[in-house]
Parts: structure tokens; C-alpha cells; sequence
């Protein structure tokens, strides 16, 4: 608003200008006093500008006034003059504030910008993790950040000026260098990626780098240039490795794992589609792996494992693979199955590593290896129908014996369909009443007299039979029946015992194997006592059994335990010992009072004099930790012989009698 008025005041006043130099023309002050004013008002609001703007005017209208008015022509010469002179010094001052000034301002801070710039770029160089390299047409380097020189170990004046090939170490990589460097001349583009490398660079120290290396063209003063930025990929590569490592290895033994055993079958498949040749699957078992690692440890079991590995590592020969399933479960690979007697050969080399005990921890275990076969494409042309087949042969051999091998046939899948059907067949068992208890005598050698009897579960299948504890008590431990099935044989003794008491017979000791899965159950003992209270039977005529596995569960739990069963009167006794892993120092320090030699040991006491020591150092050790001892297995009078020699006191076995159902064996009771 203030702005606007002054333009019209001093309009204004320039129209007036004129009448005011007509009417005193013959006042040479009051003419000046008015120019002058006109000319310093323009110089207060506007400056040089504002000067030089009103000088004219003033010097315009004084001219025009001399010509029409006949104005005095001193007052003309002085108004020109000033005009002319405040042209002349504002005019300069106007060039220099506002023209060259400016210019110079501006200088300045397009100079600050681009040092703006540079050191923004600096900053950003020095910040990132990532080299960058500038190299030009003629292939040097001529900038280097100092992040290059933590990847390379280069200073920037020890690589400047320096042809890019000394960060390359190998042809290979040079050649795909060299082929990205080459396509600046292939672009019209004046910048642009035009190539993303990964390959091994050359570090001073001349150690091989991983690296990923973007090449970018630019186009300066008419040269072409190349920018590369280069990062370190040696934590991605390791974490790369690491994770296929993972995905591929089993981290326990270091084998490769079933993933890539899987991915190795579906390749020999697909390249033996094309040569019609063979190839072969085993699937290996470690026997009784289990008990290793409920008596002595999941600890000890890796350990077993690892030189299981190891032992086996050094049966591979040329392309073939071993690999770790999970467990004690392992795989071999014969990739160029030639003839048959190769897989002979090659089961035969694995069987001898297991002849030599392993020590592990300052524990001696023997371990065995059951091996199953399956050869494609007779047994099968898909991985999945492979490893079934070696699976069924794997589970075949076991049923032999330990350290045995079967090739897959079609056989097999009938018996594995009838272990499926008894797995399930066994979850309804209890309920349809199908299980039953036989009942072996044990005997006293130097009397003859029946001092015992052992409890055998049988199950009479409706359409199978009479099937042997070997066959479904596995299961039952698998799928966790055992409890509710332990629990029932443990109510039928207890009962059978009352109606033998009603019966008239004296009291007689009745053995009970208890399996691992049962001893572990935090109700055990619980159950224990109920059920005999429920009978009302005499705890003291109750002999449980368990096996060296469960004794060597866990030492503190198992003491507690069996300290708790023993304060109720029941006896303990040691089942299948010698088979198992137990340690001395633990033995002794078990609440047990009896001890029971496999038949293993028995069975060629007469003419395996190895046999007869493990016996009778066996009854030793017990005699001296004041335990009895019963012999199981015993079969002919000279085994008897052997054994009654050897201070044994008790036997069991077909020589005194076959296990007995019920009536029989109360009608052998009424014998005696």
C-alpha cells in the first residue's frame, strides 16, 4: 500500500515539476530545489536506480522547458550535468551490485554447491561398505575409495594409475572382466549398468576375495569410463554354504543327510533311464541302538554314531555315497551296479567294521548292522518305491539275527503288509481280551524243588494264533501299549496268586518282566502297590525284572525307584544279563538281589570254553555282591551239569519245563 502511494505522489509531483519550472522560471533556486528533490526522492526509495530514473526525467523536462519557455540555460547546464554524472557514478554502482555482484554471488555459490557435492559424494564414499572403482578407456584405475582398499588392501596411491587386471587372480575371471569392460563400446546410452559379475578377485596379500561387482558406463568429456562397485560377498558365501550345509549335512556325523540322498537317487534315476544300467539302495540299522541310548545316554549314543560314521566313511569306494537318515538309520548308494557279487562284496566290508567293539568314553559297546537291499529298476523306478523296498529287506534281516543283509523281494511286502495289520491289531487287543499269560518254572539246581516261576505274555490272535512276544512287544513299545498291557499283566499275576493261595499252595515266588517304557512312567511304582493291595497278595512273592538297559536308564532315578519297590518287600532281579551295558560300579550299587544269565550264554556253555568263563565269572561277581543266580536257556543235563559245577543256583528253561497256560500249570504245581 505505502509502495503504491509513493508511485503517486511522485507521479504526481513529476507532472507538477514542469509548472512549477514555467511559473518561476526566473527563480534559478526554487527550479533546483525542485529538480533536486525529485532526484533525491527517487534516490531514498529506489536507490541508485531510483537516481538515476529521476535524473533523466528532471533532466528531460529542464531540456523541454529551455525549448518551449525559454528556461535559463545555466539551470539546463547544471540539471544536464548532474544528470550526466549521476548516470555516469550510479550507473557503474548499479553494474557492480547488480550485475557483477550477482555474477559473483552466484559463482560463489555454485563453487559452494559442487564443494557441497564433492564432499557429500566424499562422505558417501568413505561410508559405504561397498568399493567403487573407477577405471578409464585405457583400462587404469583412477579413483579408489577407501572401502576398496579394505576388500583389496590396496592404499589409493598405491593402485591409481595401475591397470585393473592386478585385482583379477584367475583367466576365467579375467575373461568375464574383460567382456564386461568391452561392452562400453556396445551402448549408445551415455551411462547405464550394463553387466552384474560375480567372481574371485586378487587381494594384495594374495589371498582369493568372493565378490559381486556391478560395471556402470559413463560418458566424460567425450571418454568413456567405467565404474565398478564392488562388495565382499565372503559372509554371504560362507552363509550361503552354511545354510546348503544345513539343508544337505547332517550336522552330527557331517554325512550328507536324506535330502540329498534323495536328490542323488532321483539323479541316478534319470541317468540310468538313458543306460539301462543298475544301481543299488542299502539301508542300514544299528541293532539295539535303542538300549545303548536308554542305559547309557543320548550322549554316548552320538558318540556312537560319530564313529559308526566314521568306520563307515572308510568303506566308500569311487562315486558312491554314504548319507545319515535320522537316528541310527544309514544309507549307502552303489551308483554303477556292474554285477551283483559287487553288493556282496561291498555288504561284507561294512560287516567287518563292526567285528572290532567301539570305545567310546571309556565304554566298550558291540554293536551290529542289519542291511537291507533294493536294486532299481527290478525293485522299483521311483525313490519313493526304492526305499521301501530296502526298508521291508532292511526290517527282514533283522528278524534273522544281528549282522545280517537281504535283498528286497516281493515277499516281503506281504510281511510288512502283516506288521502294519499287527500294529493295528494290537491297539484293540487288550480290549478283546486277547492277550494271555503263560508260566515257566525256575528250580533250584541242587534240590530240583520249584522255588520260582516266571509270568510270559502271550497274544492269541483271533485269525494268526499264538504270536511271540518277539514279534509284537517291539510294537507295543513303539506305539506306548505296553503301559496299559504291563499294567493288565501285572493285575492277572496278582490275581492268579490269590486264587493259587485259595487253591491250597504254599507261596511261591512269580517273576514279572518290566519293560523300559513302564519303569519310566512316573505311576509305576504307584500302580504297583495298588494293585497289590487291590489282591491282597504278599508283596515279598513279587519279582520284578528289568533288563541292564533299564538299569541303566538313569542311575539315580532307577536307585530311588527300585529303593521304593524293595521297601514294599518286593525282590528285584537283573534280567538277560550280560547282554547290555551295564558298569560294575553301578551294579553294585543297585538295590537288587538276583541276577539272570542270558541263554545266549548258556547255550554252548559245554562246548565254548569262552562261554563257560563268561558263566562262571558272571556267578562269581554275584556270589561276591551276595546275589543268586539263574540260568536261563538251560536245555540238556549237561548244561545243568555245567552250571551246578559252577556254584549257579537256580535254572530255567525247556530241560525243567515249556512255558504253561494256566491249568497246565497248575496241574505241574500239584505234581510237585
Amino acid at each position: 500500500m505505502k509502495q503504491r502511494l509513493r508511485l503517486v505522489l511522485i507521479t504526481i509531483y513529476i507532472v507538477l515539476l514542469p509548472i512549477i519550472i514555467y511559473f518561476f522560471r526566473e527563480n534559478t533556486l526554487i527550479i533546483l530545489c525542485s529538480v533536486f528533490g525529485l532526484i533525491i526522492i527517487g534516490t531514498r526509495y529506489w536507490g541508485f536506480l531510483g537516481a538515476i530514473v529521476t535524473s533523466s526525467i528532471a533532466s528531460g523536462i529542464i531540456t523541454i522547458d529551455y525549448f518551449l519557455f525559454d528556461t535559463n540555460l545555466n539551470i539546463v547546464y547544471i540539471i544536464v550535468a548532474t544528470n550526466i554524472l549521476i548516470n555516469v557514478l550510479f550507473g557503474i554502482r548499479v553494474l557492480f551490485n547488480d550485475v557483477l555482484m550477482v555474477n559473483e554471488d552466484q559463482l560463489s555459490a555454485t563453487i559452494e554447491e559442487l564443494e557441497d557435492a564433492r564432499e557429500q559424494f566424499s562422505i558417501i564414499t568413505r561410508a559405504t561398505q561397498d568399493g567403487i572403482i573407477i577405471i578409464n578407456n585405457l583400462g587404469l584405475i583412477t579413483y579408489w575409495n577407501e572401502a576398496a582398499y579394505y576388500i583389496f588392501g590396496y592404499k589409493a596411491d598405491e593402485i591409481i594409475n595401475k591397470p585393473w587386471y592386478k585385482l583379477v587372480n584367475e583367466r576365467g575371471n579375467y575373461d568375464t572382466f574383460i567382456s564386461a569392460l568391452e561392452k562400453f563400446h556396445e551402448t549408445d546410452d551415455e551411462s547405464g549398468i550394463i553387466d552384474r559379475l560375480q567372481l574371485h578377485a586378487l587381494a594384495k596379500d594374495g589371498k582369493h576375495i568372493p565378490i559381486e561387482a556391478t560395471v556402470s558406463t559413463i560418458k566424460f568429456k567425450n571418454q568413456w569410463s567405467a565404474v565398478v562397485v564392488v562388495k565382499n560377498i565372503s559372509e554371504r558365501i560362507t552363509a550361503e554354504e552354511n545354510i546348503n550345509r544345513l539343508a544337505n549335512y547332517d550336522c552330527l556325523t557331517e554325512l550328507p543327510n536324506r535330502a540329498r540322498f534323495n536328490e542323488i537317487v532321483e539323479y541316478n534315476i534319470t541317468q540310468h533311464e538313458q543306460t539301462k544300467m543298475e544301481f543299488a539302495i542299502l539301508i542300514m540299522d544299528l541293532n539295539k541302538f535303542k538300549t545303548v541310548n536308554d542305559s547309557l545316554g543320548h550322549k554316548i549314543g552320538d558318540l556312537l554314531l560319530i564313529e559308526v560314521a566314521r568306520r563307515l566313511k572308510s568303506c566308500i569306494l569311487g562315486e558312491n555315497v554314504i548319507f545319515r537318515f535320522g537316528g541310527d538309520e544309514f544309507a549307502i548308494i552303489i551308483s554303477e551296479l556292474r554285477e551283483r557279487q559287487t553288493i556282496n562284496d561291498y555288504v561284507d566290508l561294512i560287516m567287518k567294521q563292526f567285528i572290532k567293539p567301539f570305545e567310546v568314553k571309556g565304554v566298550t559297546i558291540f554293536s551290529s548292522v542289519s542291511i537291507g537291499i533294493s536294486i532299481y529298476p527290478q525293485d522299483g523306478q521311483d525313490i519313493i518305491t526304492l526305499v521301501r523296498s530296502a526298508d521291508m529287506a532292511m526290517y527282514s534281516a533283522k528278524e534273522f539275527g544281528h549282522s545280517k543283509y537281504q535283498f528286497y523281494n516281493s515277499d516281503m511286502h506281504v510281511i510288512e503288509v502283516e506288521r502294519l495289520s499287527l500294529h493295528n491289531d494290537l491297539q484293540l487287543a487288550l480290549q478283546r481280551k486277547e492277550f494271555i499269560l503263560y508260566y515257566q518254572p525256575q528250580i533250584e539246581l541242587s534240590t530240583n524243588e520249584v522255588i520260582g516261576i516266571e509270568a510270559l505274555l502271550r497274544w492269541k490272535h483271533p485269525e494268526h494264533g499264538l504270536i511271540s512276544p518277539f514279534k509284537f512287544i517291539p510294537i507295543a513299545e513303539e506305539t506306548g501299549a505296553i503301559i496299559p498291557i504291563g499294567k493288565w499283566v501285572l493285575a492277572t499275576v496278582c490275581e492268579q496268586m490269590k486264587k493259587w493261595s485259595q487253591l491250597g499252595f504254599k507261596p511261591i515266588i512269580v517273576a514279572i518282566n518290566i519293560s523300559m517304557k513302564e519303569f519310566q512312567n512316573a505311576n509305576f511304582v504307584d500302580t504297583v502297590i495298588s494293585c497289590i493291595k487291590e489282591f491282597g497278595v504278599d508283596a515279598r512273592f513279587i519279582e520284578l525284572e528289568i533288563t541292564e538297559s533299564v538299569a541303566m536308564f538313569d542311575v539315580g532315578y532307577v536307585i530311588s525307584t527300585l529303593k521304593r519297590l524293595r521297601n514294599i518287600g518286593l525282590r528285584i532281579s537283573i534280567d538277560d544279563f550280560g547282554t547290555g551295558f551295564s558298569s560294575l560300579s553301578v551294579l553294585k550299587s543297585l538295590p537288587i538281589d538276583q541276577l539272570k544269565i542270558d541263554r545266549s550264554f548258556i547255550k554252548d556253555i559245554n562246548t565254548d570254553e569262552r562261554d563257560l568263563a563268561i558263566v562262571e565269572t558272571f556267578i562269581t561277581l554275584a556270589k561276591k555282591l551276595k546275589l543268586s543266580v539263574v540260568a536261563e536257556g538251560v536245555e540238556t543235563e549237561i548244561q545243568k551239569e555245567f552250571l551246578l559245577k559252577s556254584n549257579c543256583d537256580y535254572m530255567q528253561g525247556y530241560l525243567v519245563s515249556y512255558p504253561l497256560p494256566e491249568d497246565k500249570i497248575i496241574d505241574y504245581l500239584k505234581k510237585q
